[in-house]
This record gives C-alpha cells, sequence and structure tokens, in this order.
C-alpha cells in the first residue's frame, strides 16, 4: 500500500510541478519528494512544488450481496472553493471483485472546477465488483 501512495504522490507532484512551469522528468521525481518540512519549504522555492491548498475524500460502495452497478457518478462540492481549477488524482482504495473473469474497472475525475467535480467509476463486460472505495484528493 505504501507503494501504491508513493507513485500517486509522485504523479501527482510531477503533475503539479509540469503545471506550475516547472520542468520534471521521470527520473527527477525521486528528487523532489521532500522527506522533511525543510526539504519541502527548499523544493518550494526552486518552484518544483507549489501547493496552497489540498482536499481529500472517500467514497465506498458496499453491495454484497448484489453486484454493484457497472457505473456511478458522484457530484463532489469543494467548501470553500477553490481560487483555481485544481488538480484531481483517484484512485481505487479497495476493489472486491470476482475472480472468474478479468477485472475491467476505470475511474476518474471528471468536469473539474474550482467548485466540485464528478467522481466517475464503471465496470464493463464480464466484470463483477461486489464492493469499492474512491480515494480522491484536489490541490491547487
Amino acid at each position: 500500500m505504501k507503494l501504491i501512495w508513493g507513485i500517486v504522490i509522485a504523479v501527482f507532484v510531477a503533475n503539479c510541478a509540469v503545471n506550475q512551469g516547472a520542468r520534471i522528468t521521470f527520473l527527477e521525481m525521486p528528487k523532489t519528494l521532500g522527506k522533511t518540512v525543510g526539504d519541502s519549504q527548499k523544493l518550494a522555492k526552486r518552484r518544483l512544488i507549489h501547493v496552497s491548498r489540498c482536499e481529500m475524500g472517500t467514497s465506498t460502495h458496499r453491495c454484497w450481496p448484489r453486484p454493484c452497478d457497472t457505473s456511478s457518478d458522484e457530484p463532489i462540492s469543494f467548501w470553500p472553493p477553490f481560487e483555481n481549477t485544481p488538480n484531481v488524482i483517484v484512485s481505487f482504495g479497495m476493489l472486491d471483485v470476482d475472480n472468474s473473469n478479468n477485472l475491467r474497472v476505470n475511474s476518474s475525475a471528471d468536469d473539474v472546477t474550482v467548485g466540485g467535480f464528478t467522481l466517475h467509476y464503471n465496470s464493463w463486460y464480464t466484470t463483477t465488483v461486489w464492493n469499492y472505495k474512491l480515494i480522491w484528493i484536489a490541490c491547487d
């Protein structure tokens, strides 16, 4: 689980750095992950990290004993609204599926605005999902 969160954070930091005008490559990502507050402050001064606000949340769907719907769209609101349109990352925190078929699932943040976004999930073909949890983080 630590590895998954490490990858999610690394991708997020790289995305924020690129959006702030810094050029960063995949090989430079470990250098941008400050291990202490002092490291993070130094990186912020170099404009590799620039985050003024983050918000996060989860959405848990427990469907057992019936299969979950094949898609869902959940409106998520930010309060107060962000000053600029935030970057939103969505991942699966838990996924309980039938193992007799292939796994085909997708999650995304759609229609992102300063006031919120639509948290989207879908599965397709023969995938049967019994329970799932989506985790999201939004930072400007």
